[in-house]
């Protein structure tokens, strides 16, 4: 069920999880001026997605720091909200590139290649939250990256990874259609212009 999701409050929640987080550098949250300070949307998808992205990170990130941004892109023509998780971390081997967004579990780690993939039936998967076998040693992978996919298909969103252009790190986004209540500010900028960077 869609609600109308204050933008404020999605940030204040992410920063209440991740204050106690375990974590080795400074989380920040920055939203664009231009982004609509109310949107409509499925809060808890939006929430654990983005929650998924910022744990991953802090898992592996143990120099620099960790940033989600926030801000609105038109991808083919239609307005979206995108939330980008950036961090300064190992990154992704390139040979992990394929695996990402798909559930799997260690069968067969061979020495001169990565563990072996295995797709989960649509059974499989529902009860992958029980499985205790998963692999914790690929970058930024799981069942976090997995649940970021469903929920987005749920949504009608996207979503995807690349490599940070400078230095070591990776960057994990989705993005949502943005739908925004009648009569709601255009933007950020026009009624909260002091949301800016949280740290965390």
């Amino acid at each position: 069920t869609t609600q109308h999701i204050k933008v404020s409050e999605l940030v204040q929640s992410l920063n209440m999880v991740l204050e106690p987080y375990p974590k080795q550098v400074p989380i920040f949250i920055t939203v664009d001026p231009l982004v609509p300070p109310v949107f409509i949307s499925e809060d808890l998808k939006i929430f654990r997605s983005a929650l998924n992205f910022l744990t991953n990170a802090a898992k592996k990130t143990t120099n620099g720091s960790i940033q989600l941004n926030i801000y609105t892109s038109k991808m083919k023509e239609s307005p979206k909200l995108v939330f980008e998780c950036v961090d300064t971390g190992p990154g992704v081997e390139l040979e992990v590139y394929p695996y990402l967004f798909r559930p799997f579990r260690e069968t067969d780690v061979q020495d001169d290649g990565p563990p072996a993939v295995v797709q989960f039936t649509e059974a499989g998967a529902a009860c992958a939250g029980n499985i205790c076998s998963m692999v914790d040693s690929m970058d930024n992978s799981g069942l976090g990256l997995y649940s970021v996919a469903h929920q987005m298909a749920s949504l009608g969103g996207e979503y995807g990874f690349r490599p940070r252009e400078e230095g070591s790190g990776a960057i994990f986004w989705f993005s949502i259609p943005l739908v925004v209540p009648k009569n709601s500010p255009d933007s950020l900028h026009a009624s909260m212009s002091s949301l800016g960077s949280f740290d965390m």
